[in-house]
Order: C-alpha cells, then sequence, then structure tokens
C-alpha cells in the first residue's frame, strides 16, 4: 500500500513540510467560534491604527495617540496573523496566482527600501522643517552658548553629557563636533541636555 506522502511528518528539523503540516493542524483547530472573535478584535485594532496613524500623519499629538498607535498595532499584527492562519488556504490560493504573487511581492520590497537608510528622517533630521532648522542651528553652537540657551550652566551641561557617556575634548567644541565623535546626532545630544 503507497505511503501519502502529502501528510507525511518531515524528520528535518524546521522542513518545509512540517511548517505547512503544523499550519493546517492549526488552520483546522481554527473553529468558528475562533473566527467570530478574532474578525472583530482584527477589524476593531485596524480602526485604531489607521485614525491614530491619519493624526500621527499631520502631527496630532494628544492624549495616547503615540502609545495607542504603537502598542494597539502589535494587537492588530497579531490579529492578522491569526487571521491569516484561519484562512490560510484562500490566502495560499491566492499568493501563488500571478496576480497575488505580484501584489505581495511589491509590498514586501517597499518594506525593506522604507527601511533603507537612505535619508535622515524625522523632525529632529528634516533641515526644511522649524524644528529641524532649530537643531541644525543648535548644533553649530559652542557648549557655553547651548547651555545658557537651555537655561543650565556649561558645568551642568558637561555633567548631563558625561552621565550619559558623551566624550568632550574641549569647552569650545560644538554639539556638531560631539555628535560626530560620539557617533550620534546633534539632535540627540539637544535631547539630553533638555
Amino acid at each position: 500500500m503507497p505511503v501519502n506522502t502529502a501528510w507525511t511528518i518531515s524528520r528535518e528539523p524546521f522542513s518545509t513540510n512540517s511548517f505547512w503540516l503544523a499550519c493546517a493542524w492549526l488552520w483546522g483547530k481554527m473553529t468558528t467560534p475562533a473566527r467570530q472573535w478574532i474578525t472583530p478584535i482584527t477589524l476593531g485594532t485596524f480602526i485604531v491604527s489607521a485614525v491614530t496613524g491619519g493624526l500621527l500623519l499631520f502631527h496630532v499629538k494628544i492624549g495616547f495617540i503615540s502609545w495607542s498607535h504603537e502598542w494597539l498595532s502589535l494587537a492588530f499584527v497579531a490579529g492578522v496573523i491569526i487571521h491569516c492562519l484561519i484562512n490560510f488556504k484562500p490566502l495560499k490560493n491566492f499568493v501563488t496566482r500571478p496576480k497575488g504573487a505580484v501584489i505581495v511581492a511589491t509590498f514586501v520590497l517597499l518594506t525593506v527600501f522604507s527601511t533603507l537608510p537612505l535619508v535622515e528622517n524625522g523632525d529632529h533630521g528634516d533641515s526644511h522643517s522649524p524644528t529641524g532648522k532649530m537643531f541644525t542651528a543648535m548644533g553649530n553652537l559652542p557648549l557655553a552658548t547651548v547651555a545658557e540657551a537651555t537655561g543650565h550652566t556649561q558645568n551642568e551641561v558637561v555633567a548631563i553629557l558625561t552621565a550619559n557617556n558623551i566624550v568632550i575634548t574641549g569647552e569650545t567644541q560644538t554639539l556638531a563636533e560631539l555628535a560626530g565623535q560620539n557617533h550620534t546626532r546633534p539632535a540627540e545630544l539637544v535631547k539630553l541636555i533638555l
């Protein structure tokens, strides 16, 4: 009698055959009650992530917007993963078709590209924003002037930076020189001082 190799577990650790069998087993365990609670959780966390992401896009940072977006997005990701496991067969059918494979590959490439350190972004590195211009200007100031501008004495600024493992070789150094010497950005030094 021939052995049905499609359902035979491979003896190799972490083989693709074992992975797909584990997914199929988990998919079989996801009964109707699991489907009834995971869809609302996924939808609810998507709404939170979408609304807070839109607000953050327009620099609205009131209440718990940043916290909600960052932490509840993790719940959204978990919900999506479980949702994908529950709907494993339709998802597999979609991804194995050319159109589905192109769409998924496009977003994977976009994700990889967006994480490459091609440009320095954020308010503190963006020289076009008012905040970025302020940090750039402060980076060109010597420690004594930065101390005065932030309401500290020069000794307090030196103590703060030294306590944060910033090596200072001269009191006339600018923040930009200190940042370069300590492999950081001037904006990070300003944050420490403030």
